[in-house]
């Protein structure tokens, strides 16, 4: 059987492919700048820090409300705002739904 230089890189990329799909099964990639490890988190102001494969991923905290960049906790009123005329009043406030902001 005869293997053309194209079949060889084909076997070569194939199989560097599976060493890195074998190499990754049950380890777990730590993150670093900070140093963490797989699933830890942390939360600053409305932002929420969670290392996932090797990297911080940013979401935001759903236990508080985030208005103009403040973070404001459950059951707070965010602002109120009356009309000119004072006949509406129009008002924000921060709850909890099933354990979300």
């Amino acid at each position: 059987m005869k293997f053309s230089f194209s079949h060889l890189f084909v076997m070569v990329y194939v199989g560097v492919q599976f060493s890195k799909v074998v190499e990754g099964q049950g380890s777990q990639k730590n993150c670093q700048k900070p140093k963490g490890t797989e699933g830890e988190s942390w939360t600053e102001g409305c932002i929420r820090q969670t290392c996932k494969d090797g990297v911080w991923m940013a979401t935001l905290e759903k236990t508080v409300c985030c208005y103009e960049r403040d973070v404001v906790t459950p059951n707070k009123n965010i602002i109120t705002t009356t009309s000119q005329d004072g006949c509406t009043t129009t008002t924000l406030d921060c709850t909890l739904d099933d354990g979300q902001a």
